[in-house]
């Protein structure tokens, strides 16, 4: 849309005559009124400052002195209990079933691939640190040890996978509950 040349635009109206009655009494009203504001606002009291008295100033002492006890003191009370570490059959079992869920990757390659894996990446990403050797072209050993306590759990792939996991599902299972 084009903007109208300003010799084409038509003024805008004039405003419409006041008359100079009206005008002062309008102005008179508005005077009048901010006097009335000003009176009353001289004469409302003010507030005072208030201060706080010895009772609020010794109990934010407190406060302050026991926030820092609980910061910095850190009592014995106040932290929680470590928990119960878990029995050693659980904790080999746990191992054994790390192990074992390694070694279905192992078998899924040796199945996909034809042989067995040089590493255990080869065979997918490694769980934990699970240890891999490859003793010959058929046969693979797995190791898994945990230093507290001192466990270590191994699986040789000649012996079956079943009769190495054992009842690891249930002790496992039994935990939980």
């Amino acid at each position: 849309m084009k903007p109208i040349p300003p010799e084409r635009r038509t003024p805008p109206p004039p405003p419409p005559p006041v008359a100079r009655g009206e005008m002062a009494s309008a102005l008179a009203d508005v005077l009048e009124d901010q006097a009335t504001k000003a009176k009353r606002r001289a004469k409302a009291p003010r507030p005072t400052e208030r201060r706080a008295g010895p009772a609020i100033l010794g109990l934010l002492a407190v406060l302050a002195t026991v926030s820092a006890y609980l910061w910095f003191g850190n009592p014995a009370w106040l932290q929680p209990d470590p928990p119960e570490p878990l029995p050693l059959l659980v904790q080999d079992a746990g191992l054994r079933m790390e192990v074992y869920l390694q070694a279905l990757r192992v078998e899924e390659f040796r199945e996909r691939e034809g042989r067995l894996p040089n590493t255990l990446e080869e065979a997918g990403d490694p769980f934990s640190e699970v240890g891999y050797v490859r003793l010959d072209g058929a046969r693979y050993r797995l190791s898994l040890s945990r230093f507290e306590p001192d466990l270590t759990v191994e699986y040789d792939s000649g012996q079956p996978l079943g009769e190495f996991l054992g009842n690891a599902p249930q002790l496992i299972r039994g935990v939980g509950r």
